[in-house]
């Protein structure tokens, strides 16, 4: 018997079978398939690193289905898995053992788009030992030991003294983490974690599953403590990159433009004033949104040093002119110049094992610096680092200011604010996978600014409920007791917030861990030991 061919529309809440009209309307769920962001991918990548896991990597089939249907390279038609949810009343599949039907069309907007939901669901995944991350990250799961999970599913994190847990750390062994059809699996070799993975994701232990390509970036491990204890890994998207440059120039060539120059910096530190070219429109406009975005997903995943640059020219969509075409050739030209530039990742497991890790986040704001709007513009970068070298880079944010700032302070207090939103999520990711409090810290070099937090109230700046929805209260709350000072130079969210010079530049982007090799370890542990010593709290 033929299996009819549906097709599942509106997010899938409905079924048409082939030939006839609407079926029954069929309930949401709330076991669903979560993604991971790229931030909570490093952190989980960095953590394993740290606590020594070992790494697999599984791609649930049926990810094809999220695109449209390509006839031309499947003639034959989509076939896919489908929830029992789904299927067709009186379909032959209920009499099969493993059915797939014929689909019309895309999936998008399903997220159990062919997989097998029996297989990856987050309640299967839960039945084999996974306990969800389901107040900080559902895409998350901690694979819980037996003899351990009653009490660690019943009781709060933050409840569990993990010093007084039997095995500690071991009493987690494995770390899943999923980005749509993407498994990345981190477990002890030879644990029960260990053979729940291949059991609950069916991998076979012949083949080849170590972290190869993830979010759209290659992954390469350079040595795994064999140098020092140090595990070095990195991320790149130099093929990307490079077809990216090959699309500007053909576009350039088009529009008579010369070919895209190497380039020092992503932004020019010292543009020129105001004048006739902020009044012509660009001849990039009719590609500005597809290229712009096109930068936007490097500098998300792999390049966190050109954000601010893709940032600012993604406010102009509405009214491109020919400075942002400028900006644009000016950027490509830095992408061209480093394009063999990879994020690195510098673990010690020493920095666990002796608790000197310290999530550090940088916060800084510039002062009017857009010149249309004279707002300012937020910056963070988050980094957790080690006593011992540990450099991972969690998380990078540039974002305009919605009001104008009347002051330094105002525009540097809603910038921690910015950071600390951005910072908290990940550092309670953090502390729940390492399992233990970790240290961590904001990064400003306005002292005013400091004070502000550290007093929890300030005449001059009340307004800022109102015109910035800030609270100072909750700033003092979650911020003050964590912010210190440090110099303007050893501020490394100023790469976030305006163009610099080529030296300062080359500075910051090294201390974010990104270049065409990695940082000497031995510079790194004196930047990190320096800042330790050199900054300092801010009291009221």
């Amino acid at each position: 018997m033929q299996v009819p061919s549906v097709r599942l529309v509106g997010g899938g809440n409905n079924i048409l079978k082939k030939g006839t009209g609407r079926a029954s309307k069929v309930t949401g769920r709330q076991d669903v398939i979560e993604t991971s962001s790229p931030e909570s991918v490093r952190c989980v990548l960095g953590v394993g690193k740290l606590r020594q896991l070992k790494c697999k990597q599984e791609d649930a089939d049926g990810a094809y289905l999220q695109t449209p249907r390509n006839v031309q390279r499947r003639p034959q038609g989509l076939f896919a898995r489908l929830p029992r949810e789904f299927w067709p009343e009186g379909s032959a599949a209920f009499n099969m053992k493993d059915p797939v039907f014929p689909v019309d069309g895309n999936l998008y907007g399903m997220p159990e788009a062919g997989f097998d939901f029996q297989i990856f669901s987050r309640t299967s995944l839960q039945d084999q030992g996974y306990s969800c991350y389901k107040d900080i990250d559902t895409s998350i799961y901690d694979f819980v030991e037996k003899e351990f999970r009653e009490h660690y599913e019943n009781l709060p994190e933050e409840d569990i003294d993990w010093s007084t847990v039997p095995g500690g750390l071991d009493a987690t062994p494995g770390i899943l983490s999923q980005y749509v059809d993407d498994f990345v699996n981190l477990y002890k070799p030879g644990s029960n974690a260990e053979n729940a993975l291949n059991e609950s994701l069916q991998l076979k232990p012949d083949e080849d599953h170590s972290l190869k390509r993830l979010l759209g970036q290659d992954w390469e491990n350079v040595y795994e403590f064999e140098k020092d204890g140090f595990s070095v890994f990195c991320a790149n998207q130099t093929k990307y990159i490079e077809q990216l440059i090959l699309t500007v120039n053909e576009i350039s060539s088009k529009l008579g433009y010369r070919a895209i120059k190497d380039q020092s910096t992503p932004a020019l530190d010292k543009d020129h004033a105001f004048g006739e070219i902020d009044e012509k429109p660009g001849l990039f406009a009719p590609h500005a949104k597809s290229l712009v975005q096109s930068i936007l997903f490097i500098a998300r995943c792999t390049r966190l040093d050109c954000l601010f640059a893709v940032v600012r020219l993604s406010r102009f969509f509405t009214k491109w002119t020919l400075r942002q075409d400028q900006w644009l050739l000016r950027l490509m030209g830095y992408l061209q110049r480093t394009k063999d530039y990879k994020l690195w990742f510098i673990v010690n497991p020493k920095d666990l094992d002796e608790k000197t890790l310290c999530f550090d986040n940088f916060v800084d704001a510039d002062l009017a610096g857009d010149f249309t709007t004279r707002r300012s513009t937020s910056g963070w970068v988050g980094l957790l680092n080690g006593q011992s070298g540990t450099c991972i880079p969690i998380g990078a944010h540039a974002k305009r200011q919605g009001q104008v700032g009347l002051s330094t302070p105002e525009s540097e207090v809603l910038a921690t604010v910015v950071g600390a939103k951005r910072s908290i999520r990940h550092h309670m990711l953090l502390c729940r996978m390492l399992k233990y409090s970790v240290k961590h810290r904001y990064l400003g070099d306005n002292s005013p600014s400091g004070h502000i937090l550290a007093a929890g109230l300030s005449a001059q700046l009340a307004y800022m409920k109102r015109t910035q929805g800030v609270s100072l209260a909750w700033a003092h709350d979650n911020c003050s007791q964590f912010f210190e000072h440090v110099g303007s130079d050893e501020n490394t969210a100023d790469i976030m917030n305006k163009p610099l010079d080529s030296v300062k530049f080359a500075k910051h982007r090294a201390s974010m861990n990104i270049g065409a090799r990695p940082e000497d370890v031995s510079t790194q542990i004196r930047r990190i030991v320096q800042l330790r010593k050199t900054s300092l709290k801010v009291r009221d």
